[in-house]
């Protein structure tokens, strides 16, 4: 039974356009084994395993598990059969709970008539938790709370269960804290002792020669060797593998040998009584010849310096300069002679749908071109100059750089800095997912900038690192610096960590909740004043204001829906124009109670259409849902003309007004009829899929997808969902004015957006996605509204006023680097 063979690789090939990153692999994997899979960037590690586990299918061979030909068409298929696969970089969605992380895609286990008890999935999650011995992290807790090392775990948890048959761990050790690799090391043994099988992929050589009990060398898409317990035993077996991964010796030199720290007088780079949000009164002084590192944990304020240093980030206070010049900005740096490799590799350093060519001569654009004129020759020059020097694996300059891998990657984002021949260099995490013949070589690399009198501003999140490099250590601790360590062969990571260690987040709850706080205070005062301004009209203006904000109500909470997502419709006034002009045709051609309900019923069907076509072609036509809003805002614009004209009137009215009497009445069904539905969404949002699954993608998709949750059809879901409530709004509208024509509904997209945005509704979507914010919003609008009206303040100037809040809250929200727009 243990040594019963899981999976077998025959003969397979991947091609990445030119570059063949599987070369005919043949592999076995077996019961009962930690098989390491250890080679250079770019070897064909993780090809194999994201074949095998459904992340991506193979150009040609065979694979097949349990006797069975394999041909997964996801990861969800994948983990389903018994194949987890845990990644480097995170995988978790924001913004809601551990235990919905652990049990996203899978709330049918804990759903009766559609709703979902999250009583048992908390319980449920707790106790995997604690089976893992992971008891420090609580279920019910926001997975914000946690950092990157403990959403790891949370990920550990949510891809092994009981029918978990293959565990790839895919260098997923560079992410976890000591402690977590402790926990994931007795995992994979406890995996290992129940005869399953674990595939460990790491550049750690240390724990790949602890942790495995056989082990498999690639080299260029191709298997060099396999390696018994036995043979990693011997005292020479290090030296054999590193020999096995590069095809040379790469010798024992790594981090600086010499304890030098002098450097020149001349400062390259000055940070001075820097202020940046948490970050207050920073001051550093980098000179020429110096290596500065910074160290911390997750949040501390280490990244944040370094975005400052390079212009990403505009101090509110102090400077940065460079020579006496100013650094206002990423143009003013690079062109003074700053470089600046981001550890958010794949969406600040580089273009992945460029050419590595692009991409490293990109910043040398200037000194290649005479004249205006770039010449290809000296583009292609430079660039093969630069992929030699790293070694980077690819078919030619002229190749894509997200057909790299991530190792590959990492080379081109340290690659441009050097053709550029940048003076200072500021490394956010530069060895991240990087083998160790290519540390070593940029080890090299960063030793000889020092030499050459370069300054280099080393971030990284790797204590050993930065004592293996670094000629002075600044620890930060709550966006401040709280230790410095100089250079010394005594200094060990023991020394440092208690000055990283986490005192309290100051202010952590008021961040937290900061829009929350904002909307209900704007709320309240808009209340106030409402209460101020009405006098003995108190009575009217109530009415008045539940009358006006009803429609609103109702069509915001719906398109919480669909911005919960990321997205937007600005549609929605036409769409309530033609809406209502049906409504009054079909009312008044039938009559009485049979005519209203005969009208609500096809504008209702219209409605879900409309939703169910915005959805469907922002879903399979991948375009950005502006795009078929627009559309559909166009195709509205011209059915509600087309509508009017047929009357021969610019506006008609319906035959069956409310009458003055039955207004009382009316207006206390406006009010049941928020409520109800504020409850009824609230609810959806809570305890069904289609509000967590929604607010999931909104997150993060691609988890999302991996979670086993069926995107396109929640996408197109929600949409109809966002169409019954703009038909309700619709119908609620014409209630109140009796009336509709040409130009009803005009403003009513932006009035949304701003009852949202009001409310505290993050516009970029995701888990703090909520009903409540549709509701706060929608009645502070109204009653600012309502207020600028009974100021006697004429209806262009309200306008006015509206539009200048509503560019002040974007551009407020929009300060903070991780909001994206709608899309």
């Amino acid at each position: 039974m243990e040594h019963e063979r899981l999976i077998e690789v025959k003969n397979m090939y991947k091609n990445f356009g030119p570059t063949k990153a599987l070369r005919g692999v043949d592999v076995s994997f077996y019961r009962g084994e930690i098989r390491g899979l250890v080679g250079e960037n770019g070897s064909g590690k993780s090809t194999i395993t994201s074949i095998i586990s459904g992340m991506q299918k193979a150009t040609s061979g065979e694979v097949f598990y349990k006797g069975d030909p394999w041909n997964p068409d996801s990861m969800v298929e994948a983990q389903k059969a018994g194949i987890s696969m845990v990644l480097q970089e995170a995988n978790t969605i924001p913004n809601c709970t551990v235990a919905e992380n652990i049990f996203a895609g899978r709330f049918d286990e804990f759903s009766r008539f559609g709703m979902v008890n999250m009583r048992k999935v908390n319980e449920e999650a707790q106790k995997m938790l604690d089976s893992f011995g992971i008891t420090h992290i609580k279920a019910a807790d926001n997975i914000n709370r946690y950092g990157f090392e403990d959403r790891k775990l949370i990920e550990i948890v949510r891809c092994v269960s009981e029918d978990t048959e293959i565990f790839v761990v895919d260098e997923t050790t560079t992410a976890l804290s000591l402690e977590g690799r402790q926990l994931l090391y007795k995992l994979i043994r406890q995996l290992k002792e129940k005869g399953k099988s674990v595939i460990f992929i790491s550049h750690d050589m240390d724990e790949i020669l602890e942790q495995c009990t056989d082990l498999t060398v690639l080299r260029d898409g191709e298997i060099i060797g396999h390696l018994s317990r036995e043979d990693m035993d011997k005292p020479n077996a290090e030296q054999v593998i590193r020999l096995m991964m590069v095809g040379r010796e790469i010798g024992d030199a790594y981090y600086r040998e010499d304890y030098d720290i002098s450097h020149k007088d001349a400062v390259a780079l000055e940070l001075s009584h820097v202020t940046f949000g948490p970050i207050r009164d920073f001051s550093l002084k980098l000179h020429e010849g110096e290596i500065i590192g910074f160290g911390g944990l997750s949040g501390c304020g280490m990244h944040e310096i370094g975005r400052l240093a390079f212009g990403l980030e505009k101090p509110e206070q102090g400077s940065v300069e460079r020579k006496g010049t100013k650094i206002k900005g990423c143009f003013e740096a690079i062109k003074s002679g700053i470089g600046y490799i981001s550890k958010n590799r794949d969406s600040e350093a580089l273009i992945l749908e460029g050419s590595i060519q692009d991409n490293i001569t990109l910043p040398s654009e200037n000194a290649l071109s005479k004249g205006g004129f770039i010449s290809p020759a000296s583009e292609k020059r430079l660039a093969d100059q630069e992929i030699e020097k790293f070694l980077i694996k690819c078919g030619s300059g002229k190749q894509w750089v997200n057909t790299l891998s991530g190792g590959n990657k990492q080379k081109v984002s340290f690659a441009k800095w050097t053709a550029k021949g940048s003076d200072v260099i500021i490394m956010d995490c530069p060895t991240r997912g990087v083998d160790i013949g290519v540390k070593q070589f940029m080890y090299a690399l960063i030793a000889d900038m020092k030499k050459q009198g370069k300054a280099v501003l080393l971030i990284s999140e790797e204590m050993a690192e930065l004592i293996g490099m670094a000629d002075k250590i600044l620890i930060m601790k709550d966006f401040q610096v709280s230790k410095e360590f100089e250079r010394n062969p005594e200094l060990s990571e023991a020394d440092m960590i208690e000055y990283m260690i986490w005192e309290g987040r100051r202010m952590e709850w008021l961040k937290k909740h900061i829009y929350d706080i904002a909307a209900y205070a704007g709320l309240v005062v808009t209340f106030i004043l409402f209460l101020i301004f009405s006098g003995d009209k108190l009575s009217y203006n109530t009415a008045t204001v539940l009358q006006s904000g009803a429609a609103y109500a109702i069509i915001a909470l719906g398109s919480v829906f669909v911005y919960s997502m990321g997205f937007m419709d600005v549609s929605v006034g036409q769409q309530v124009g033609v809406y209502a002009i049906l409504m009054i045709m079909i009312t008044n051609r039938i009559g009485g109670a049979a005519g209203v309900c005969a009208g609500f019923l096809v504008i209702l069907a219209l409605a879900l259409v409309c939703g169910a076509f915005n959805g469907a072609v922002a879903v399979w036509l991948k375009l950005p849902s502006i795009v078929t809003s627009l559309f559909l805002m166009f195709f509205f614009t011209g059915a509600q003309l087309l509508l009017m004209e047929g009357t021969g009137t610019s506006s008609i009215s319906i035959s069956t007004p409310i009458k003055p009497q039955d207004r009382d009445m009316y207006n206390l069904m406006l009010a049941a009829a928020i409520i109800v539905v504020a409850i009824v969404l609230t609810c959806v949002f809570k305890f069904t899929k289609l509000g967590k699954y929604t607010r999931a993608i909104g997150a993060n998709e691609t988890t999302a997808a991996q979670c086993g949750i069926n995107t396109t059809k929640w996408k197109v879901i929600a949409y109809m969902a966002f169409g019954v409530t703009v038909a309700i709004g619709s119908f609620i509208m014409l209630t109140r004015t009796g009336s509709a024509g040409k130009g009803t509904g005009s403003g009513y997209a932006m009035d949304i957006m701003i009852c949202l945005i009001l409310g505290g509704m993050p516009l970029s979507g995701g888990m703090r996605s909520k009903v409540s914010s549709a509701l706060i919003g929608t009645f502070t609008y109204v009653l600012l509204t309502n207020d600028l009206t009974t100021m006697g303040i004429d209806l262009n100037m309200i306008n006015f006023v509206k539009a200048v809040i509503f560019i002040l809250i974007i551009l407020v929200t929009c300060r903070k680097k991780d909001v994206v727009l709608p899309r």
